[in-house]
């Protein structure tokens, strides 16, 4: 419980070397689930990863990737005290990844 607490307190320092090293590789099922259990908070009655945190995790481009698929399945929104928040599923998180694979492999192949 307590390594949940810590990830989602992390530092913005923190954040950014989680992107840059996700910018090093591609993730496997295993890598994005374990990340996902890592990163995801309750909203509502589900986990999921707010939209902020999976953009810089995966780049804006894989969340508005994932924001053309179906709500409610892939993203959510959800609303309290006034704000609203919109977050990824795990259906949605695995999008998100997918989508920075693909970017990643095909900066590879360029290259």
């Amino acid at each position: 419980m307590q390594a949940q607490i810590e990830a989602a307190t992390m530092p913005p320092d923190t954040w950014q070397s989680i992107k840059e090293e996700l910018h090093l590789k591609e993730l496997n099922k295993a890598q994005v689930a374990a990340l996902f259990e890592r990163e995801a908070v309750l909203i509502g009655t589900a986990d999921g990863v707010a939209d902020f945190r999976a953009s810089a995790l995966f780049g804006k481009e894989a969340v508005e990737f994932v924001h053309k698929m179906t709500p409610g399945s892939y993203w959510n929104a959800y609303a309290a005290g006034g704000a609203t928040i919109r977050y990824l599923t795990f259906l949605g998180f695995q999008a998100a990844a997918s989508f920075h694979n693909v970017q990643a492999l095909r900066e590879e192949a360029r290259a």
